[in-house]
């Protein structure tokens, strides 16, 4: 999973700005994608700060929202701004759409026994 998130990384560095706009949209819409399947099959969201609504999808949807109106913002005040805010957001939720993907293909490759505990989707800080 870290070789692809460097990967796309290092695929985005000299990107211009229409391309990392491109690149933010898609991996948005793939995180939003392969978190809504792994709802579907009945993994649970792991970042509390999505699920303090109990509708993960819905904070999602609109914290995403709010990350391309602050993008729009800076792409009026500062290109170069935008040009760095797109790409990190392509790479972070890129990133997120590639980890949620391998929760999804864990889950379809180890059905948990029925005491175990649901394997969760997102991004969990460990310390």
């Amino acid at each position: 999973m870290r070789l692809l998130v460097a990967l796309l990384a290092v695929s985005l560095s000299g990107c211009s700005l229409k391309q990392a706009k491109v690149a933010a949209y898609a991996g948005v819409t793939a995180d939003l994608a392969t978190t809504q399947r792994a709802l579907d099959i009945g993994l649970r969201e792991a970042n509390p700060l999505l699920d303090v609504t109990g509708e993960p999808m819905l904070t999602s949807a609109a914290v995403s929202a709010a990350v391309f109106g602050a993008a729009a913002w800076a792409e009026k005040h500062d290109p170069d701004g935008a040009l760095w805010f797109y790409r990190y957001v392509a790479i972070v939720r890129g990133g997120m759409a590639v980890w949620n993907a391998s929760r999804i293909i864990k889950h379809h490759n180890h059905r948990p026994t029925p005491n175990a505990p649901p394997v969760s989707v997102g991004m969990t800080v460990r310390f």
